[in-house]
C-alpha cells in the first residue's frame, strides 16, 4: 500500500556509464510498486530526451532540441550543460511538492554535476563547490530563484568500481553511442571518483558509495537496506 506521506522521499542513483544506474532505479521502482507504492524514475542532471516515452520523460519538444543541441560539437559548452541541469533542478523542485509519488528515483544528481565541473576545469581540485557554484544559472534569472536545496535527493547512492575497466568491459561494441560511452567513462573516471569530495559538506553525507562491480542482486539488496531507515523503508522490506 501506498505510504500517503506528505512528500516523497528523493532516492539518487549516481555513477559513469555501464555503473548500473538504469538497472537499480528499474529494480527498486519495482520492489517499491510490488509492495503497493508509488515511484517514478526521472532525470537530476544532463538532459533527458522529450520524446513522451515514458511516465519520467513526458514529451517536450523544448528537451528534444536542447539534448541535440548539447549533444552536437557546436553546442557542447559548460554554459549549455548548466543551463540543462537548472532546468532538470527546476523540474524536481515540483516533484518535491507532490503528493502523487512515495519517491521519486532520480537517475544522475549533484555528484555528475560536480564531476562534470571538474572534468572540464571549472572546478577546480581541492576546493568545495557551493551549490551556487554547482547550478550557475540559478543566479541569472532574476524573477525564478530556486531554493536548491529542496532540489537535493535525501540519499544518492554511487555506483563506483575499482578501475575504468571494470566498466569498459561491460559496453557493447554494437552500440551506436560506443565511442562516446568509451569516451565518457575514460576521460570522466578520475574526476568522478573525487566528485563526491567536492560537495558541500551536508550533501557530502547524503552520499553512501557502493561497490558497483558485485552482482546486481548484491546491489540492490544494498540499496534496499541503506533505505531501510526512511519514509519508504516499510515498502522495501
Amino acid at each position: 500500500m501506498s505510504l500517503e506521506q506528505s512528500k516523497p522521499v528523493f532516492v539518487g542513483l549516481d555513477g559513469l556509464h555501464r555503473a548500473g544506474k538504469g538497472t537499480q532505479a528499474a529494480l527498486l521502482r519495482a520492489a517499491i510498486s510490488e509492495n503497493g507504492g508509488r515511484s517514478i524514475i526521472v532525470r537530476g542532471d544532463g538532459t533527458r530526451d522529450g520524446l513522451g516515452l515514458s511516465e519520467g520523460d513526458p514529451y517536450s519538444s523544448e528537451w528534444q532540441a536542447r539534448s541535440l543541441r548539447v549533444k552536437s560539437p557546436e553546442g557542447n559548452t559548460v554554459e549549455a550543460w548548466n543551463a540543462a541541469s537548472y532546468v532538470l533542478m527546476r523540474e524536481l523542485s515540483e516533484f518535491r511538492e507532490t503528493d502523487k509519488f512515495d519517491a521519486i528515483i532520480v537517475d544522475r544528481t549533484v555528484l555528475s554535476r560536480a564531476a562534470f565541473l571538474l572534468h572540464r576545469g571549472v572546478a577546480l581540485e581541492g576546493e568545495r563547490l557551493t551549490l551556487d557554484e554547482l547550478y550557475p544559472d540559478n543566479l541569472s534569472r532574476e524573477h525564478e530563484v530556486l531554493d536548491l536545496a529542496s532540489t537535493l535527493p535525501d540519499v544518492i547512492f554511487e555506483l563506483k568500481t575499482p578501475t575504468p575497466s571494470d566498466l569498459l568491459e561491460r559496453l557493447d561494441n554494437q552500440d551506436p553511442k560506443f565511442t562516446f560511452r568509451a569516451r565518457n567513462i575514460k576521460g570522466g573516471f578520475n574526476p568522478a571518483s573525487i566528485a563526491k569530495r567536492h560537495l558541500p559538506e551536508e550533501i557530502e553525507n547524503r552520499v553512501k558509495v557502493i561497490d558497483a562491480s558485485q552482482e546486481i542482486e548484491v546491489v540492490h539488496q544494498e540499496i534496499k537496506r541503506s533505505l531501510g531507515s526512511t519514509a519508504i523503508g516499510p515498502l522495501l522490506r
